[in-house]
C-alpha cells in the first residue's frame, strides 16, 4: 500500500480507512458537465422532492427531470470534486511563507462579505459571538476545521460573526492559532497591539466605526479595556449580555 497513505504521521487523526472506491468521470466537470450540473442545482431549488433519491429517480409517476440528465452517482461525485479554489495552487505545509488556512474557502467568503457591506446598511444594534457546526469530514484540520479536545464536538468548523438583525456583516474563519498567526499577519493593523481577541474584534468593526452603534458581546470577549476603547475613540457603546442576564 502506499506508504504515503497510510503513515499515522501523515493522515487526520479521524481519518480511519482509504474509503470506498467510487466511479469517476472526467466528463462531469467538463464545461458541458458543468453546465449541467448547475442547471440541476436550479431544478433542486424550483422543484422540491420528499428526498434525494426522489430527484434522481427514473420512475414514471415521479417524471423527475434531474433523472433524464443525471445519475444519482454522477451527481454526488461531481459535487464532491467541485471546489472554488485551484488544486494546483494550493499549500498544505503550514510552514511555507504562501500557506493559507482559507485556501479552500476564502474565494467565496471574502467576496461575499465586500457585497454585504455594500449593499446592507445594519441597524444600531450589532452583536458579536462565535459560530460554528461539528464537523463530521474527513481531513480538514488547519484548513477547515477547529481542534479542541475539551469541547463536547471536538472538531468545528469555527467563525467570529460580527451581526445586525440576525445577518452576519462581517466575520473571520478560525482553525485554532495558525488561523490566529495568519490573520494578524495579513491584516497587520495597528490594533495588534491590543492582542488577540481585542484585535479581532475592532477589525471586524472597522467599517462601522463613529456611527454611534451598539454593540453586544457575551463575557468571553468583553473587557473594560475593549469597551472604553470603543467609547472613547471609536463612538461605540457596547455592553456584556453576561452583564444583563446577572441584572
Amino acid at each position: 500500500m502506499n506508504d504515503e497513505v497510510t503513515d499515522p504521521n501523515k493522515v487526520h487523526r479521524r481519518y480511519e480507512g482509504l474509503g470506498k472506491q467510487r466511479a469517476w468521470n472526467p466528463l462531469w466537470i467538463s464545461v458541458p458537465g458543468l453546465l449541467r450540473f448547475h442547471t440541476t442545482l436550479i431544478l433542486l431549488t424550483i422543484n422540491p422532492r420528499s428526498c434525494m433519491d426522489a430527484h434522481f429517480s427514473t420512475d414514471a409517476p415521479i417524471n423527475s427531470p434531474i433523472a433524464q440528465i443525471y445519475t444519482k452517482t454522477a451527481w454526488q461525485q461531481t459535487m464532491r470534486y467541485l471546489c472554488a479554489y485551484d488544486p494546483t495552487t494550493f499549500v498544505s505545509d503550514r510552514t511555507d511563507p504562501l500557506y493559507n488556512p482559507y485556501a479552500k474557502y476564502e474565494i467565496i467568503y471574502q467576496p461575499l462579505q465586500e457585497n454585504i457591506r455594500r449593499h446592507y446598511t445594519p441597524g444600531q444594534e450589532l452583536s458579536y459571538d462565535e459560530g460554528g457546526k461539528p464537523y463530521r469530514g474527513k481531513g480538514g484540520h488547519g484548513i477547515a476545521v477547529h481542534y479542541n479536545p475539551m469541547t463536547p464536538n471536538k472538531r468545528m468548523s469555527m467563525v467570529f460573526i460580527l451581526a445586525s438583525e440576525g445577518i452576519p456583516i462581517a466575520w473571520e474563519m478560525y482553525v485554532g492559532e495558525v488561523g490566529n498567526k495568519y490573520n494578524e499577519a495579513k491584516y497587520n493593523t495597528s490594533e495588534r497591539m491590543y492582542g488577540i481577541t481585542v484585535a479581532r474584534i475592532l477589525r471586524l468593526t472597522s467599517h462601522y466605526r463613529g456611527k454611534w452603534h451598539h454593540l453586544y458581546m457575551d463575557n468571553a470577549f468583553s473587557s473594560v479595556w475593549l469597551f472604553f476603547i470603543y467609547w472613547t475613540v471609536h463612538k461605540i457603546g457596547c455592553a456584556s449580555i453576561g452583564l444583563l442576564a446577572s441584572k
